[in-house]
C-alpha cells in the first residue's frame, strides 16, 4: 500500500505528459444498476398473518428469481462535454461486447 502511494506522484505526471501532447481524449465512464421491482424493497418482501391457514398459496409459496431484473444506466463523458447515455434492461454489467453492440 505504501509503495502504491509513493509511486501516484510518478505516474500522475507521466499520464499528464501523455495526455498534454493531444494525441488521446480523457474518456470518464461510470454505470449504476437500479431494480425496478417493489419486491426489491425490503419491506416488501414478506407477509404477516396471524393464520396461515388462511394465507392464499400465491401469497405464501410466491417466487422470486435468484437475480432480479435490472435497469443499467451507463454514461460516458469526455473532455469535450457529455458523450453518450445508454439505458439497459439487463442482469450484468456493460462490458466491451455490450458497449460494442450498442
Amino acid at each position: 500500500m505504501d509503495q502504491q502511494l509513493e509511486e501516484i506522484p510518478t505516474r500522475a505526471r507521466r499520464l499528464y505528459r501523455i495526455l498534454s501532447n493531444n494525441d488521446f481524449e480523457l474518456v470518464m465512464d461510470d454505470d449504476k444498476l437500479f431494480l425496478f421491482q417493489p419486491q426489491s424493497v425490503q419491506t416488501n418482501r414478506e407477509f404477516c398473518t396471524s393464520d396461515k391457514l388462511t394465507t392464499a398459496p400465491q401469497i405464501k409459496f410466491k417466487r422470486t428469481q435468484k437475480f432480479e431484473p435490472k435497469i443499467l444506466a451507463w454514461i460516458t463523458i469526455s473532455e469535450n462535454g457529455f458523450r453518450n447515455c445508454f439505458f439497459f434492461k439487463t442482469k450484468q454489467t456493460v462490458d466491451q461486447t455490450t458497449s460494442l453492440d450498442k
